[in-house]
């Protein structure tokens, strides 16, 4: 399992687009195209990008549109040369974070917020939200409790209405994965038993990813 983090800013939001329509399905650049909120269409376009950079880097394997395709629940997983690649892809403010395994995975990151009470009534079990109260920073215990629930849901490949059931299989586990401060994220996956503590997310920089994208352009 490989985890890799990037970070958009502002300036490079028309870059990476151009890049991400190579590999993005078109489903998701006319979903791009039609959303207003100007980091979110970036860390859309940069998802892909990063996605695209980790299988050449990783696997040397160039991926393409036409290789996604979705799963049990509509679960998007990619074909790439024969190969089944399962990736996951989360952002949560100028932050994308990238997964890929030749097993299930999911991962999220969430950024922190307030006001958590009411979302924790609503998603936490009565005896998880009683333990919850009692945490010295509740903030940062909600985001924790969201990422890694956040995390097992997408592993599942199901969305919040399999929240009622977010038990794992023993061979399966859930680790915090290290961002910056003021973000919360998870990983959910077939883990080595010696897997241990936080992950590290490999932190990739913009102009690396657009470099490789260029380069992959001018060899197609």
């Amino acid at each position: 399992m490989n985890i890799y983090l990037a970070q958009a800013t502002p300036d490079c939001e028309c870059r990476l687009i151009h890049a991400a329509l190579d590999t993005m399905p078109e489903e998701k650049s006319v979903r791009m195209k039609r959303c207003r909120v100007a980091q979110q269409r970036t860390c859309m376009a940069l998802s892909e990008v990063l996605l695209a950079w980790a299988l050449l880097e990783d696997r040397n394997l160039k991926v393409r549109k036409s290789d996604r395709f979705f799963g049990k629940y509509g679960k998007p997983m990619l074909c790439v040369s024969g190969e089944i690649i399962e990736f996951n892809i989360s952002h949560s403010g100028p932050f994308v974070l990238v997964g890929i395994d030749e097993n299930p995975l999911g991962v999220d990151i969430q950024q922190w917020g307030r006001d958590v009470d009411l979302i924790a009534r609503k998603i936490m079990s009565p005896d998880e939200y009683e333990a919850w109260t009692t945490s010295p920073d509740k903030v940062v215990a909600f985001y924790d409790f969201w990422a890694r629930t956040e995390s097992i849901l997408k592993w599942k490949g199901v969305g919040i209405a399999g929240l009622r059931d977010a038990s794992l299989p023993e061979s399966i586990g859930t680790h915090p994965v290290a961002v910056p401060h003021g973000y919360s994220a998870a990983v959910c996956g077939c883990l080595p038993k010696r897997c241990s503590g936080v992950l590290r997310a490999q932190k990739i920089e913009v102009e690396m990813l657009l470099t490789q994208a260029e380069r992959r352009r001018v060899a197609l």
